[in-house]
């Protein structure tokens, strides 16, 4: 959107941001990012931790929802690879509340993975296999994300007992 910022964070076998903070969504931003992109090849192992944390720790604006997208297969093979140790450092470094919806392109994914870090951050994945319609996939996910309605949702419950109520945290 016309007022939104943002970043972007390549990683294999190690992890680097693009910008040093967020910036504009402007057309010199935008035209750096597309150039930045082209020059993207595939190599080395994939560092999701290194990612993740780069991404995390980029200042963001406290009145603003932080939003993180990561298109991953989730099959970290660098850094830190056991799936609870990477769910911890995300909670850790979590500072801003950010939500990270996972976008997974490919058959052989963890999904488990990216759904754990979609549920921790209360956002949601999206998954596409091949020979899917990557176009529907990427509008349904936009139209999501695009302008958030509701966030950080509580539930209060007075006068009545209450034993299990789920889910635990509401999901935005």
């Amino acid at each position: 959107n016309e007022n939104d910022r943002f970043n972007l964070v390549r990683f294999s076998t190690e992890a680097e941001a693009l910008f040093s903070e967020l910036e504009p969504n402007d057309e010199d931003n935008i035209q750096r990012a597309n150039m930045y992109i082209d020059g993207l090849v595939a190599r080395g192992g994939t560092n999701i931790d290194e990612a993740l944390d780069i991404a995390l720790n980029i200042e963001s604006d406290a009145k603003r929802p932080y939003m993180i997208v990561f298109i991953t297969d989730g099959k970290p093979t660098i850094g830190v690879t056991q799936e609870l140790d990477l769910l911890e450092s995300v909670k850790r470094n979590n500072r801003s509340n950010a939500r990270i919806f996972t976008f997974g392109i490919g058959e052989d994914l963890n999904a488990h993975l990216l759904d754990n870090i979609t549920e921790l951050t209360k956002a949601y994945g999206t998954y596409v296999e091949t020979g899917e319609d990557i176009e529907f996939k990427l509008s349904s996910f936009y139209n999501k994300v695009s302008s958030p309605i509701l966030t950080d949702l509580t539930l209060n419950i007075n006068g009545v007992k209450t034993k299990d109520v789920y889910p635990m945290v509401l999901p935005d």
